[in-house]
């Protein structure tokens, strides 16, 4: 019998904390969507960097009309990440001049490795305003 109040004890604790964590779920969000609204496909990409400040964009192709969610892990929430300033970039590049995204490259060189359609430098307000939603073009 015992056994069964802890039981009951329990799991009311784990409800009430639950909940709290609903609340707490509304003001986090742990993806960005990017909509393709052009009529070609494009490469929604980001910059990676290798052990020798060497760089190159890794993406994935997003057809005309298509969505992606640019996801930032399932318990971590953007908000946090971007806090205090901090900006994510995003680069929307043509699929006809893309870099080999498993070799890395001077960061200067990145213009002329990809054709950079948009390069989206977003703060934590910009995507507040879009409510974690960016459009290309």
């Amino acid at each position: 019998m015992k056994i069964f109040k802890h039981i009951i004890i329990g799991m009311a604790y784990f409800f009430m904390f639950s909940q709290a964590d609903c609340k707490k779920k509304e003001n986090c969000h742990s993806k960005i969507i990017i909509q393709n609204k052009s009529n070609t496909p494009v490469i929604c990409g980001e910059k990676r960097y290798d052990g020798s400040n060497n760089c190159n964009i890794v993406g994935q192709i997003l057809k005309s009309n298509d969505n992606y969610e640019l996801v930032f892990g399932q318990f971590s929430c953007w908000e946090n990440t971007l806090s205090g300033g901090k900006t994510k970039d995003i680069y929307i590049i043509d699929t006809a001049t893309y870099n080999n995204p498993n070799v890395f490259y001077s960061c200067d060189s990145m213009e002329y490795k990809n054709t950079i359609l948009k390069h989206f430098i977003l703060t934590l307000d910009d995507l507040k305003k879009n409510n974690f939603t960016i459009a290309y073009p």
